[in-house]
């Protein structure tokens, strides 16, 4: 209902800014959708999917899940707010009021995760070490793979793979002996 390119064009800049630092929900998802409107997102320090797996990797994470086992909460599904089956609706067909209510409880929501999951990794040196280096550098490596692709060089992974199972096969003999 507002004009895509007059909002992406007013959010472009803050999206851009590495300086202002972003929090999100599932950042690498977020990044995609963005970067298909031709917006570069710099500047994210915290996901709270990613928090949630050095934390509890055992569990889902999805953010009505960490709602509802962190914060006791549940928010509108995308299906109270477009509808289901035969009967969704586009989310550009979405009242104002109704998606910007969704949009705005996903963002306290997710803001109010972070503010329970990041102590319990702040804690732990290890899950700190695994988030900070690991997890959230790897999620952008990742974004931009899987946006850009990769080229493989088929005859040097072959190589690789012959090299891999004669060690593999040497080892087993070890082994056995």
């Amino acid at each position: 209902q507002l004009p895509i390119d007059e909002v992406l064009a007013r959010l472009k800049p803050w999206f851009e800014d590495a300086v202002k630092p972003k929090l999100g929900q599932h950042i690498k998802y977020d990044t995609h959708v963005l970067a298909n409107h031709g917006i570069t997102v710099r500047g994210y320090v915290h996901d709270t999917m990613l928090q949630s797996y050095v934390v509890e990797a055992h569990k889902p994470h999805g953010l009505e899940s960490l709602a509802q086992r962190h914060l006791g909460r549940h928010g509108l599904s995308y299906e109270d707010v477009a509808g289901k089956g035969a009967k969704q609706i586009p989310f550009s067909q979405v009242a104002v009021e109704r998606a910007s209510q969704y949009a705005c409880e996903d963002s306290d929501l997710t803001l109010h995760v972070h503010r329970v999951l990041w102590p319990q990794v702040q804690a732990d040196a290890g899950l700190l070490d695994v988030y900070q280096r690991m997890e959230m550098p790897v999620a952008g490596v990742l974004q931009r793979i899987e946006r850009n692709g990769v080229l493989i060089n088929a005859d040097l992974l072959r190589q690789q793979s012959q090299e891999l199972a004669q060690r593999i096969g040497l080892a087993r003999q070890c082994l056995e002996q």
